[in-house]
């Protein structure tokens, strides 16, 4: 037994950093943002294939941001999709509360006083999206909302009584 080998030194240890407290956090809103872009690119086939014109998707603004934005003949819509893997805190188009639509409008009339040569004839619609298993889905549940809700001046109304300036019709 004195022919063995020496054992080898050990390595030194050194502390492994510790990952971000927010890395789940993280990592769920990329797969939620991810499931979000496909979702605004289904609604967008879905809208190619009744004959409207993808003008803008994922129009930013100082207000807010809009999914997309569609044109067939006179009339433009403003869409907000929301895509969910669960029913389970309900359904997509319930988040579309009083203050979203507040800023969809406001950032819908940033965009029209930046596009003065598209039509007027507005409407705001909500695709809503229930994919169980996110871009895996193979047949996602897609209901489409018509003027889901109205152009409202009050929406323009911010609480404490300001109001954004903006082209009237």
């Amino acid at each position: 037994l004195s022919h063995q080998a020496p054992l080898p030194a050990a390595a030194s240890v050194r502390p492994q950093p510790r990952p971000p407290e927010d890395l789940f956090e993280k990592a769920v809103s990329r797969n939620a943002k991810h499931v979000g872009d496909w979702g605004e690119a289904l609604t967008a086939e879905y809208l190619r294939g009744r004959g409207w014109h993808i003008l803008e998707s994922g129009f930013a603004c100082p207000e807010g941001e809009i999914d997309l934005i569609a044109q067939k003949g006179d009339t433009l819509a403003f869409v907000e999709v929301k895509t969910r893997q669960s029913a389970h805190y309900g359904a997509g188009r319930e988040a579309v509360d009083r203050r979203k639509q507040r800023k969809i409008t406001a950032t819908a009339f940033h965009y029209l006083a930046q596009h003065p040569e598209v039509p007027h004839k507005i409407r705001f619609d909500v695709a809503d999206i229930l994919a169980p298993q996110g871009v895996q889905t193979q047949r996602p549940a897609l209901r489409y909302l018509e003027n889901a809700f109205a152009y409202d001046p009050s929406n323009l109304t911010e609480p404490g009584g300001s109001c954004y300036e903006y082209p009237s019709f």
